[in-house]
């Protein structure tokens, strides 16, 4: 993991193209060795994430869905291959790389308010938080994973945080406690990803790109209890350079209905997604947990039902 870690700090040196360029040969080889099934678990992520653009865009043709596909995992690939902004690179180098769009409208909040910052899944939204970083202090929540590269991910990701900020990454598992006090007392930005599926627990059934699935209820529960403002947020690459866009805040939200709250939150994801498709991760199960249906039943035997 050390090496692989040195790895990613000695490819900040090569130019944006290189890395390009370098994307697209690993994804091929993973392409074929996925085709070819000498990477089982490689297959079944590349097999979900077809089966996902399936559907989600049922409007589209089958070759302008394989277009998405194949450009999302490369875009991952070139995600990965810039993870060395997040480890070592300096305050001007990721000014570079990584442009803030709609900045203002985060901090005109700043310590008067308390704003949830909505993140889908994207390739390169931990490059992205790191470069806000460097202009706003913010929190965030993460689930707990026993993995030397993740642990030290965590802290990279809070390279530039100043201690007397407190902005932390909170930890799930200690409950949203922390984090209301944090928004309500030190009015910080809680950067917030909840776009997956995690199953039924504090979760409702809500349409998500044509599919009901279980989708979380906490966004509105958070926005309440912190009488906090939600600024959705677009991560995307264009050329040789990353962007984090935020976008205005959401008007009158919450309602106070959280079913509908939360059909809205599904509706503004899916909006922004749609933006940039190619840089959405599809490889995640988003359909995982269905309605009166056993869990993954979407997901079942699809690396053996793909045609690659």
């Amino acid at each position: 993991m050390n090496l692989a870690i040195l790895g990613f700090k000695v490819l900040i040196y090569f130019p944006m193209p290189i890395l390009r360029l370098l994307s697209v040969v690993i994804e091929l080889g993973m392409y074929q060795a996925s085709k070819y099934n000498w990477l089982p678990a490689m297959r079944r992520r590349y097999a979900i994430a077809l089966t996902n653009l399936q559907l989600c865009f049922p409007e589209n043709t089958e070759l302008e869905r394989r277009k998405i596909w194949r450009a999302s995992f490369r875009e991952s690939v070139l995600g990965y291959l810039n993870y060395g902004l997040l480890f070592c690179a300096s305050p001007n180098k990721l000014r570079q790389r990584i442009k803030c769009q709609g900045l203002d409208e985060v901090l005109k909040y700043e310590h008067s308010q308390a704003a949830i910052i909505l993140v889908p899944h994207f390739c390169a939204f931990d490059i992205g938080m790191n470069r806000v970083s460097l202009d706003v202090s913010f929190c965030s929540i993460y689930k707990y994973v026993d993995n030397y590269f993740y642990e030290c991910l965590r802290l990279a990701r809070l390279r530039f945080v100043k201690p007397d900020d407190n902005s932390v990454i909170y930890s799930i598992e200690d409950g949203l406690i922390p984090v209301v006090r944090v928004l309500q007392n030190k009015k910080l930005p809680l950067f917030y990803l909840p776009d997956l599926d995690y199953g039924e627990t504090n979760s409702i059934y809500a349409p998500f790109f044509q599919q009901s699935r279980a989708t979380l209820n906490t966004l509105p529960r958070l926005a309440k209890l912190a009488k906090a403002v939600v600024i959705p947020s677009n991560s995307f690459r264009r050329g040789n350079h990353y962007y984090f866009e935020f976008k205005k805040a959401v008007d009158k939200y919450p309602t106070g209905n959280n079913v509908d709250d939360v059909e809205t939150m599904n509706s503004i994801l899916e909006r922004i997604i749609r933006e940039h498709p190619e840089h959405y991760r599809w490889y995640f199960p988003i359909f995982k947990t269905q309605p009166n249906k056993p869990d993954g039943y979407l997901y079942e035997g699809v690396e053996d039902k793909i045609v690659f």
